[in-house]
C-alpha cells in the first residue's frame, strides 16, 4: 500500500496493490511447492507428495457416471456437484498425502477393504471457478444433505446401501476468496454392525485455483491438519 499526497490541501490518497494474479497457470511442479512439507508431520506419519504429468480440462462440469450406476433416493440426490467428486478421478495438479498406519500388515488389510486408514490429504485442482462450485454445491446441500445410495460392491458385485449425511460448516476463511467447511459421513445400512466412515473436509478457492483438504483423523490430529491447511491456504496467498 502507497500514500499519495496531493497539493497544499494534502489530501491523501489510498493506492492499494494490484489484486493477486491467479495461479492457475503454474506448472503443477511449482504448485507442489506450496503444499505441506514433510516436516509439517510428526516424523512417526507417512508422508507422499504426488503430481499430475498431464492436466485434464479444468472445465469439467459435473462428475461423469460411474461404470455401474448407483440408484439414489431422493432421486435428484444423483446429480452430485462436480466439487464433491473431484477427488475420484478428477486431474489434480498435486497432492500430498499423509496416514499414520505404521503396521505394513494392517496396512496391506486396510487397503484391501473399505476401512481407510487414519489419513489426511491436501489437493490443489487447477478450476476455472472455484467460488462458483463452492455457492452450487451449497445449495445442492439444502436438498440433499442427507441422502439413500445403493452402489455395487466392486469386488463382490453384491448391493451395498449407504446413508450419507452432510453438515455445513464454516463458509469463511481468512485468506480465502471462498471457502467451505462440510462434514461427510457414509453409513453401510446392511444387517450387522453399523459401519460408518466419518470425513472433515474444506474447500479454499483462492488465487485462481482450489486447495481441498480432507481427513478422517480425529482429536489432536484434526487440529494439526487444520493448522497445517491454514498456512498451507497462506502460502499460497502470499505467493
Amino acid at each position: 500500500m502507497a500514500l499519495v499526497v496531493l497539493g497544499v490541501c494534502a489530501a491523501a490518497i489510498v493506492v492499494f496493490p494490484a489484486r493477486p494474479v491467479s495461479l492457475r497457470s503454474l506448472p503443477n511442479w511449482e504448485l507442489a511447492k506450496l503444499l505441506p512439507g514433510v516436516h509439517d508431520f510428526p516424523p512417526s506419519w507417512n508422508y507422499s507428495l504426488r503430481g499430475a504429468v498431464q492436466r485434464v480440462d479444468p472445465d469439467r462440469p459435473d462428475a461423469a457416471p460411474p461404470n455401474r450406476p448407483a440408484t439414489y433416493r431422493p432421486s435428484d440426490c444423483a446429480n452430485i456437484p462436480a466439487i464433491a467428486t473431484l477427488f475420484n478421478g478428477y486431474g489434480y495438479s498435486a497432492m500430498v498425502h499423509v496416514d499414520k498406519q505404521s503396521d505394513q500388515i494392517a496396512r496391506a488389510v486396510l487397503q484391501s477393504s473399505d476401512e481407510p486408514d487414519p489419513n489426511a490429504r491436501f489437493v490443489i485442482y487447477p478450476v476455472a471457478d472455484g467460488a462458483a462450485m463452492i455457492t452450487k454445491y451449497v445449495e445442492w446441500l439444502h436438498g440433499c444433505g442427507t441422502y439413500h445410495v445403493t452402489a455395487t460392491d466392486p469386488d463382490g458385485g453384491a448391493p451395498v446401501p449407504r446413508v450419507v449425511v452432510t453438515t455445513i460448516g464454516a463458509r469463511s476463511a481468512g485468506g480465502a476468496d471462498a471457502a467451505l467447511e462440510v462434514t461427510r459421513s457414509a453409513t453401510v445400512t446392511v444387517p450387522g454392525p453399523l459401519r460408518t466412515m466419518v470425513y472433515h473436509v474444506s474447500y479454499y478457492w483462492v488465487r485462481g485455483v482450489l486447495l481441498e483438504c480432507a481427513t478422517n483423523l480425529t482429536g489432536a490430529d484434526t487440529d494439526l491438519v487444520n493448522r497445517v491447511a491454514a498456512q498451507t491456504l497462506q502460502r499460497i496467498r502470499t505467493r
